[in-house]
């Protein structure tokens, strides 16, 4: 019987069935191995930083080969080659041609997107992937090309700009050269003009994609575009305008003890400080708020001044010769005058009736602008001719007529009787020796004027007058003499001098000299 063969050939067939099992298994897993390896991924991670790369053998951008280099190192080795030497782009706007260099407006290489798509090559993707991109390169090299980009935001913002093609029309404008520290009054222009600029209106969203084609394409041509011209909304003929001369006046500090060094300083102080100042529309312009107070302590020295019906010697003393040429000129460009007050007695440097005093405090002087336009101030001391100047610029009058004032003494003011006080000391502690005495205010006689307005006409004649425009009283004083009781009191003389004052109708005007004590 052959039943024992039987038994025997199945567990050999179950081990080849077991044996194929497996190596259909192997070959399975080896399958999906070769396909995880060179298809699917089997990328070898990107490192942590591209950095760490180098450019395989072959790499090149725009034929500067980078083989073996680092990220950092091809970048500084492509530097050194300037790709924007040549980059530029002209447009063309209503005839009109504006060319830019690239970089200026936004047109740039991306260096950095090309630098790094050369480095991945060979190093990134899969296995097969690397291994056939770097054969290439060793083979047949890779070259990379740079590609010039738009930054959008910046193109915009410069063709925008003044100086771009879709630009807004420019006003004309000015400077006022007085408010600079350097301005010289006797050889600078007042003002300095700019022109006005036309604007120009362009769709720049097309522009934008025009340039965008152009930069595909690698070859910027000249890119012509229709715009729209829009004019200014201020000329220079408008801004000068209202900025001519409207008034000046000069007064001389010649003689009488006027050129007194500190005096003048204070004066030419005061002048420096209001030059350059403006009274807009509607605003009113205190000579103290302005100035300040004139304490010693800050810089002002002392000289001359009338205080209670004496010379005596103060800080800021001679500033007046500044506030009242500053009058003037503000009653010829017909300001408004909000306050003002006279001095004690007519001053030599100054026409009668058309003075005004400051004082630190009280009194002070206020004008105020009632025009709607700016009113420019010049003023300045001339040691040549030793003058006191202001200036005053704006719209010229209305009326078109030069503006005068003439003063008129109408009346004395005889003084009472002069007084006479024993005493050893003078009020301010010096000591009055026996037999010897102090006038301490001399006798002095007043008197009262009238001033008249006058238009004259281009040729000086009187075309309109307004008499007793202002009347001004000069008090008079009866004089106080102090003396020791062994002494014998001497009169003092009266001053009566004065008569008639007269501003000159011409562009600059100086006072008629009288013998009235300094102020």
């Amino acid at each position: 019987m052959k039943t024992g063969n039987k038994s025997e050939k199945r567990p050999i067939e179950k081990k080849k069935i077991i044996i194929i099992s497996l190596l259909g298994t192997l070959g399975v897993l080896l399958v999906i191995s070769l396909i995880f390896i060179f298809v699917i991924d089997n990328t070898q991670s990107v490192k942590d930083s591209i950095k760490d790369y180098t450019f395989c053998s072959g790499v090149s951008i725009e034929g500067t080969d980078l083989s073996g280099l680092t990220f950092e190192q091809g970048k500084a080795k492509i530097k050194e080659i300037d790709f924007n030497d040549n980059t530029e782009i002209t447009f063309t706007v209503n005839g009109d041609s504006y060319t830019y260099e690239g970089d200026k407006i936004g047109i740039s290489y991306d260096l950095d997107v090309v630098l790094t798509n050369a480095i991945l090559y060979g190093n990134a993707g899969t296995l097969m992937n690397r291994i056939l991109e770097k054969n290439t390169a060793i083979e047949k090299g890779k070259d990379f090309k740079l590609e010039l980009t738009l930054d959008e935001e910046k193109f915009r913002q410069v063709l925008n700009s003044s100086e771009g093609i879709n630009r807004q029309a420019q006003d004309a404008t000015v400077e006022f050269n007085a408010e600079k520290d350097d301005f010289d009054p006797l050889t600078d222009e007042v003002f300095t003009y700019h022109e006005a600029k036309e604007g120009i209106q362009v769709d720049m969203d097309q522009v934008v994609s025009l340039v965008k084609e152009e930069l595909k394409s690698g070859d910027l041509k000249t890119i012509e575009v229709s715009g729209t011209t829009t004019g200014p909304s201020v000329t220079v003929e408008d801004l000068k305008a209202t900025r001519q001369l409207v008034s000046e006046y000069s007064n001389s500090y010649k003689g009488h003890n006027n050129d007194n060094p500190n005096r003048v300083y204070n004066f030419t102080k005061l002048a420096g400080i209001i030059c350059g100042m403006t009274i807009e529309p509607g605003e009113e312009f205190s000579m103290n708020d302005r100035v300040g107070p004139r304490y010693a302590s800050l810089g002002w020295l002392d000289a001359p001044g009338l205080t209670g019906g004496r010379a005596v010697d103060q800080p800021g003393g001679g500033v007046c010769q500044a506030s009242s040429c500053f009058y003037m000129a503000s009653i010829l460009a017909e300001l408004e005058v909000v306050e003002k007050q006279n001095h004690s007695w007519p001053s030599s440097y100054h026409p009668a009736g058309l003075d005004a005093t400051i004082n630190t405090g009280s009194p002070d002087l206020v004008v105020k602008n009632q025009y709607s336009t700016t009113i420019y101030i010049v003023a300045y001391v001339n040691t040549k001719d030793k003058t006191m100047n202001v200036k005053l610029y704006g719209a010229p009058l209305a009326h078109g007529y030069t503006v005068d004032y003439v003063s008129t003494k109408v009346s004395n003011i005889q003084p009472g009787t002069q007084k006479k006080i024993e005493a050893t000391e003078d009020p301010d502690g010096n000591a009055i020796e026996p037999g010897d005495q102090v006038v301490w205010q001399k006798r002095r006689t007043g008197s009262v004027w009238t001033v008249t307005k006058r238009y004259l006409d281009a040729d000086g004649n009187v075309v309109e007058e307004f008499k007793n425009w202002d009347t001004v009283r000069y008090p008079a004083f009866s004089g106080i003499i102090y003396y020791n009781p062994e002494s014998t009191p001497v009169s003092e003389d009266t001053d009566t001098k004065g008569t008639t004052s007269t501003t000159s109708p011409s562009a600059s005007v100086s006072p008629s000299t009288s013998t009235s004590p300094s102020t």
